[in-house]
């Protein structure tokens, strides 16, 4: 049976939905993150790179005992709350240290990436014994390192994402030490880059209306296929909160 709300309270109810707090929220999507630099600034954002000569960062000495950090490259604090439920593939592309020690030829690398929430940890990825690295920045070697689990951080307004990648001779290599690893970015030819999933944070409201529940639908054509979120019961009316849940879709 369909329901109706006092005039008061459907004027309330459209005016939340005018700031924003409506029962379900719009669908979450993959953008593409760039690796950029700025002068000494290592920065990320979905623009893509359009230079013709890649940016070049390198780590510091490496041995096998350690991660040694190449850079860490963050994005503008957020704006919105929303949530991060999936990343994609990190590609990149290195070499031997520019300016290095030409004995690390055959050196085997591992490298590391780690993104990062507020210089916390969310998710890492590793790629192992890399070998064949040049000194020549025409001939870096891609690499792709997929992440491993996300803990589905929130990023509310003013939280950064950040993305570190490190290096360290890999156990397997036959030298133990090298002058350090090169990575090649910014460039038309190097956009080293990831995707990342965000999803607009949960929202809530409660409204009133009589015992019924089941779907509603409203005036800006959202609606739930399901029973609502809770509810609690104050006197002949039941109290109902509707908010987004997996698979509510506007």
């Amino acid at each position: 049976m369909k329901k109706t709300f006092p005039c008061c309270r459907k004027w309330l109810f459209l005016f939340l939905l005018s700031i924003g707090l409506r029962p379900c929220q719009g669908l979450a999507a993959e953008d593409v993150y760039f690796l950029h630099a700025d002068g000494a600034r290592l920065l990320l954002n979905t623009s893509s790179p359009t230079a013709a000569t890649a940016r070049i960062t390198s780590s510091g000495a490496l041995n096998k005992s350690a991660f040694v950090e190449i850079g860490q490259w963050s994005a503008v604090p957020a704006l919105n709350a929303a949530e991060l439920t999936a990343v994609s593939e990190l590609l990149l592309w290195i070499g031997l240290k520019t300016g290095g020690n030409s004995g690390d030829s055959g050196t085997a690398f591992d490298l590391r990436a780690e993104l990062l929430k507020n210089g916390e940890t969310v998710a890492s990825g590793l790629a192992s014994n890399i070998r064949g690295l040049k000194d020549d920045p025409a001939k870096a070697t891609p690499v792709i390192i997929g992440f491993g689990n996300l803990s589905g951080p929130v990023f509310n307004p003013g939280d950064v994402l950040a993305l570190r990648i490190l290096a360290k001779v890999s156990d397997r290599s036959g030298h133990r030490t090298a002058a350090g690893v090169s990575l090649f970015y910014d460039a038309v030819n190097r956009p080293a880059r990831f995707g990342a999933t965000f999803r607009s944070a949960r929202s809530t409201i409660s409204i009133k209306q009589r015992d019924g529940g089941g779907r509603q639908r409203w005036n800006d054509g959202c609606h739930i296929d399901r029973q609502p979120v809770g509810s609690k019961r104050a006197g002949s009316d039941r109290e109902l909160c509707y908010g987004r849940r997996d698979g509510d879709r506007c």
